[in-house]
C-alpha cells in the first residue's frame, strides 16, 4: 500500500494521470458521478471530513472522506482535536454511530497521536518550530522557557515529516494544513541567514518575547530581513540539522497540494544542491593546528559557506592531528565524504577518513532535487546537470556509505545512527535507477540494520522495513515496543530500572548505571527524541516541570502508518466540527 502512496505523490509532482476516485453510491458517496474530478491529474484530498476535493472541484460524500476518496466505514481528520475555531470545537466522530465520542489516548494509538498534535499544536511550537518547554513549576501553568532550540531545525523538519507521512495516508485537511504551517516556518529558516543554503537551527521576529535570543551571543544573528520583517536566528548550523529539513521538505512536497508551496520548497532544495555542487577553490581559511594558528586556504566540494559566520573573512578550523577525525569548523558547514582530502591540505597528508554519514546525506540531497526537477519541463537543463555531476559521484558516496558502522562504545554518538538510518532510508526509497537501488539496499540499509536490531528502536525498525520491505516478526515486536510510549503530556518523570536490568559493568557509572540490553519503551530514560538516544541509561530523575513534545511518537506511528506496518485502531473515526 505504501508504494501506491508513493506512486500518488510521484503523480502529483509528476501530473501523471490518474483514474477516477470519486465517490459512487455504493461506497457511500454523493450523486454516484465523479462530479468532474477526473478533469485534471492532481490526486484527490479531503478538504473536510466528508468532501473529497481535486483541482478545486469538491464533492460532498454520503458517509465520511477518507485517502481522497468516499468510504461509508472511514474519514479522515478535519481539524485539531479539541482546536476552537470559527466553525465551532472540533471533536471525535463516529462515522458508524453517527455521534461524537470521546478519544481514548490511553487505549487507542491512533487517538494517542491525535492527542500529541493537539498538545504539539497548543505548547511545542514557540515560532513555528518544535520545542520542548520547561515552566515555572509542576502546576505547569506558566512557560519559564523553550528548550532545544538548539536541535529546532532538525525536530521541526522531523514532525513536518510526520505530519507529511500522516497526509500521505489519510489525506486529511488537518494534516495538510499542519504541513503547510511546518513547511512555511522552514522555508523561512532556511532563507533568513541571506547566506546561500546556510540554514538557521531557529528564526523569530525581534522583539519575540516567546523565544528571546540575545544578540552579544556569537551564534545569534539580529536585524535579518526576510519578506519585510526583521528577524533573529541561530546559526553555528550542525549537519544534522538538514537531515530533519531535507527529510520534511521532501515528504511535504510529495504531499501537498499546494503548488505555491511546492515551489517554495523545490528553490530551496535546488539551492541547497546547487551550492553542494560547486567546487571551490582558495578558500581562505584560520586553522589551528596542534594549538598553533596559520592563515592558508583550502579546496573543496560539498561546503556551505556561511560569510556571516567567519572571522575576518575567514573560515576557522581547530585540528588535533591525533584525532583528526574531530576536526571542527565554523563560517562553513560542510559535508565531505571523506575528511581526509580536507584534512590533508591543512597538514600535508591525512589518511582516508570516511563519513558514512555526509555521503548518506549527500546521496539524499541528490536524490530528492532529482525527483523535484524530473518532471518540470522548465528545468530539464538544471535536472540534466544535476543528474550528471550525481553520476560522476554516485560511486564515491556509495563507497563511503557502505562503510557505515556502529561501534556502541558504551553509547556515545548515538545520535550518528539517526543521522545515517533516515538519510540511508531517504536516499533508498527515492533512488530511480533498479541497480543502484539494490545496491543501496543490500551494501548500505542491510548491514546498518543488524547493528540496532536489538536496541528496540521502533523508529529504526519501521525506516528499515519501510525502505526494504519484509520483517514482519520484527515489525510486530516494535508496534508492541511503541505502545508503551505513554499518552501525554510527556512530562520528564523518574527512571530507574536497576533492579529489572542487568548491569553493564563496563559502561556507566555508579550514579549513572547503563544496562547491558536496551531497556523498553515503557522504561526508556525520556528526551528530546527518543529514537536518537541509546537505550541503555536506566536512572534519570524526575522534571516535573519539563514536558517533552511527543514528537518521537508522532514520527514513528505515522511513520508506520504510511507503510502499513501498523493498523489504524480507531478506524471509522475522525475529528470534525461541532458547531
Amino acid at each position: 500500500m505504501w508504494l501506491d502512496r508513493l506512486v500518488i505523490a510521484a503523480a502529483l509532482v509528476g501530473c501523471t494521470r490518474l483514474p477516477a476516485t470519486g465517490g459512487t453510491g455504493s461506497d457511500g458517496g454523493g450523486s454516484g458521478s465523479d462530479g468532474g474530478l477526473t478533469a485534471c491529474a492532481q490526486p484527490a484530498t479531503c478538504s473536510a471530513w466528508n468532501v473529497v476535493s481535486r483541482c478545486g472541484v469538491e464533492e460532498t460524500c454520503a458517509g465520511g472522506c477518507f485517502a481522497g476518496e468516499c468510504r461509508s466505514d472511514a474519514c479522515a481528520d478535519e481539524c485539531g482535536l479539541d482546536e476552537v475555531g470559527p466553525h465551532g470545537t472540533c471533536r471525535l466522530w463516529d462515522l458508524a454511530e453517527k455521534a461524537f465520542v470521546s478519544a481514548n489516548p490511553n487505549a487507542s494509538l491512533h487517538d494517542r497521536a491525535r492527542d500529541y498534535d493537539r498538545m504539539m499544536r497548543l505548547h511545542h511550537l514557540p515560532e513555528g518550530g518544535v520545542a520542548g518547554v520547561i515552566y515555572t513549576d509542576e502546576s505547569r501553568t506558566q512557560v519559564e522557557s523553550y528548550d532545544g532550540i538548539v536541535d529546532s531545525a532538525l525536530w521541526t523538519g522531523t514532525q513536518l515529516a510526520a505530519q507529511s507521512w500522516r497526509h500521505l495516508a489519510t489525506r486529511s485537511a488537518d494534516s495538510a494544513a499542519r504541513i503547510a504551517a511546518l513547511a512555511s516556518t522552514l522555508h523561512l529558516w532556511f532563507n533568513v541567514s541571506g547566506d546561500p543554503a546556510f540554514l538557521a537551527r531557529f528564526a523569530a521576529p525581534e522583539g519575540s518575547t516567546l523565544v528571546p535570543m540575545d544578540c552579544s551571543r556569537r551564534v545569534i544573528h539580529c536585524n535579518a530581513q526576510f519578506e519585510g520583517q526583521q528577524y533573529r536566528w541561530r546559526g553555528d548550523t550542525s549537519r544534522d540539522q538538514y537531515t530533519g529539513w531535507i527529510l520534511g521538505v521532501w515528504f511535504a512536497y510529495a504531499a501537498t497540494p499546494d503548488e505555491t508551496l511546492r515551489a517554495k520548497l523545490r528553490s530551496d532544495v535546488l539551492e541547497l544542491i546547487g551550492e553542494l555542487m560547486i567546487d571551490r577553490h582558495a578558500v581562505p581559511v584560520r586553522a589551528t593546528i596542534n594549538g598553533v594558528p596559520i592563515d592558508t586556504t583550502l579546496d573543496s566540494k560539498f561546503v556551505i559557506l556561511a560569510p556571516q559566520e567567519m572571522t575576518d573573512g575567514r573560515i576557522t578550523m581547530s585540528v588535533d592531528t591525533g584525532d583528526l577525525g574531530d576536526a571542527q569548523m565554523d563560517g562553513a558547514r560542510e559535508f565531505v565524504p571523506d575528511a581526509g582530502a580536507l584534512l590533508g591540505q591543512l597538514i600535508g597528508f591525512a589518511p582516508s577518513i570516511p563519513r558514512p554519514g555526509s555521503a548518506m546525506m549527500l546521496g539524499a540531497f541528490y536524490a530528492v532535487a532529482l525527483r523535484m526537477t524530473e518532471d518540470e519541463p522548465a528545468l530539464a537543463a538544471r535536472h540534466a546537470a544535476i543528474q550528471a555531476d550525481y553520476d560522476a559521484e554516485f560511486e564515491r558516496l556509495f563507497a563511503m556509505a557502505s562503510q557505515s558502522e556502529y561501534n556502541n562504545s558504551c553509547g556515545a554518538k548515538y545520535y550518528g545512527t539517526h543521522i545515517s538510518r533516515i538519510m540511508a532510508y531517504l536516499w533508498t526509497s527515492l533512488e530511480r535507477d533498479p541497480m543502484r537501488s539494490a545496491r543501496l539496499v543490500n551494501d548500505v540499509m542491510a548491514p546498518m540494520w543488524p547493528e540496532v536490531a536489538a536496541h528496540k528502536n521502533v523508529y529504526y525498525a519501521f525506516l528499515n522495513a519501510g525502505a526494504r520491505g519484509g520483517f514482519a516478526n520484527e515489525v510486530a515486536a516494535h508496534v508492541a515496543q511503541l505502545a508503551q510510549y505513554e499518552p501525554g503530556p510527556r512530562i520528564h518523570v523518574a527512571r530507574n530500572g536497576t533492579s529489572e536490568y542487568p548491569i553493564d559493568n563496563d559502561c556507566g557509572s555508579p550514579s549513572d548505571p547503563y544496562s547491558t540490553v536496551a531497556t523498553d519503551v515503557g522504561d526508556r530514560v525520556m528526551d528530546d527524541f527518543m529514537w536518537q538516544r541509546h537505550p541503555w541509561q536506566l536512572v534519570t530523575p524526575r522534571i516535573g516541570t519539563y514536558v517533552h513534545s511527543g514528537n518521537d511518537f508522532l514520527a514513528a506511528y505515522w511513520l508506520g502508518r504510511f507503510h502499513d506496518l501498523l493498523p489504524d485502531d480507531r478506524a471509522g473515526t475522525c475529528t470534525r466540527w461541532e458547531p
